[in-house]
Parts: structure tokens; sequence; C-alpha cells
């Protein structure tokens, strides 16, 4: 093989990945807008720093931490990360869930919540969706003891860290080819 050929087909391989990468972009729904450090839209639901991180479970039925936690006071607006519609408000367990389904398939839950919105109703982000309340069971101590809320984001129903639409998570570094 000649150098000009070898060259020539390392070009092509690189513009043709370079064309998939950019056209995956495209139809990523988790890719967050050039110069920002969270997806447009989406916001924490309480302020404060993460008490504790998502851990990936190692299968659908196997130990892990499917959210992340925030410290929370008592009647603490709990408010949408993001715009969509409420798809469940109910116990689940022994404290009360608010689901909010999002128009590219996202849900996210918040919990434990004393809610005021209703299965049904449109939410925009940061719009109110109920109060945080301390549950008086052994969620209680979730956190080690330290009142939290819960928040946890799924697509088809598989759970991923929130930092991908947050932001907070390291940036991909490619290694030399």
């Amino acid at each position: 093989m000649t150098p000009n050929r070898f060259v020539r087909i390392n070009l092509i391989l690189l513009i043709t990945f370079l064309v998939v990468c950019l056209s995956w972009q495209q139809q990523n729904a988790f890719a967050a807008p050039v110069g920002t450090d969270r997806v447009f839209g989406w916001s924490a639901p309480v302020a404060g720093p993460v008490l504790r991180l998502f851990e990936r479970p190692a299968g659908p039925y196997s130990a892990g931490h499917r959210g992340v936690d925030y410290p929370a006071v008592k009647d603490e607006p709990v408010l949408a990360p993001s715009a969509g519609v409420v798809t469940y408000v109910g116990i689940v367990f022994d404290r009360t869930v608010v689901v909010i389904t999002h128009p590219n398939g996202v849900q996210s839950e918040v919990e434990p919540i004393c809610p005021t919105v209703v299965a049904g109703e449109p939410v925009v982000e940061g719009e109110p969706l109920g109060v945080f309340c301390v549950p008086k069971t052994a969620y209680a101590l979730h956190c080690a003891g330290v009142p939290c809320l819960h928040f946890s984001i799924r697509k088809a129903g598989e759970y991923f860290a929130p930092q991908v639409l947050l932001g907070g998570l390291s940036p991909t570094r490619l290694l030399k080819w």
C-alpha cells in the first residue's frame, strides 16, 4: 500500500467517524449546548450540594442508588426540574412521589414531597410541585439522619445520573488513536 493511499484511507475513516459523531450529537437528547454546564431547560429541584451521588446498580434488582439526594428542610419548595406533564402523584412504599414525563421521553421523580400538583397537570421548569416533607418512617434515615430530597431520572425504564442533564459530570476525554 502506498503512503498516499494509506493517508487517504485514514482521512476517509476520520471523516466518517466525525460525521457519525456529529449526527449522533444532533439526535442526542442529553447533549448540553456549547458553553453551558447543564442542558438548557433542566435544573435541580432544590438548591444545595448533592449529599449522595448516583450509583448504577449491577442489574435491575441489584443494590445501588438510582438518583441523587439533596439536603432539604421541612416545607422547602420543591421545583419542577424541567417542563413536562405530571404523570404520577402518589405513595410508593412509605413516601409520596411526584413523577413528571418530559417531551423527550425522560421521566423525573422527586420524593418525599407533600405535592400541590395533580396527575395530568403540565409544569414548566422551576414551577413548584409541592414542599419537602420529612417522612416518619425508616426513609428518614435515607441520608444518614439528614433530611434529604431524592431526585431521579430515567428513560425507557433505565435510570441514569441526573448530572447528565444538570451538569457536574466530568467531560469525556478521548485517548490518542
